[in-house]
């Protein structure tokens, strides 16, 4: 999260190029990259800044789900498996508030 928010705070960049990167990107660490920012998002607290809000509309979509899921699928261990599916069910949680 706090890389997001450098990125698009701090050096006032668009964030939807680097949503759509992530999301073309199968590897473990950026499944693990993921499952780390739904458990940063949930504890972030929400503000009215536009990013922001493109943010949260993108973390409620299909996008995180998937690449949780080819993370899951392709984890190298059972601890990695299971922070992933962890992940997962936290973006289902959030994904409904829509």
């Amino acid at each position: 999260m706090s890389l997001i928010e450098i990125i698009a705070d701090g050096l006032e960049l668009d964030l939807a190029p680097y949503l759509s990167v992530w999301e073309s990107t199968t590897t473990e660490a950026a499944a693990r990259h993921m499952a780390w920012l739904m458990n940063d998002y949930t504890l972030s607290v929400a503000h009215g800044a536009e990013w922001y809000a493109l943010l949260d509309d993108w973390i409620r979509g299909p996008a995180p789900a998937a690449i949780l899921e080819r993370g899951f699928f392709s984890a190298g261990s059972t601890e990695v498996a299971q922070e992933l599916s962890d992940a997962f069910e936290t973006h289902h949680i959030w994904s409904r508030r829509r």
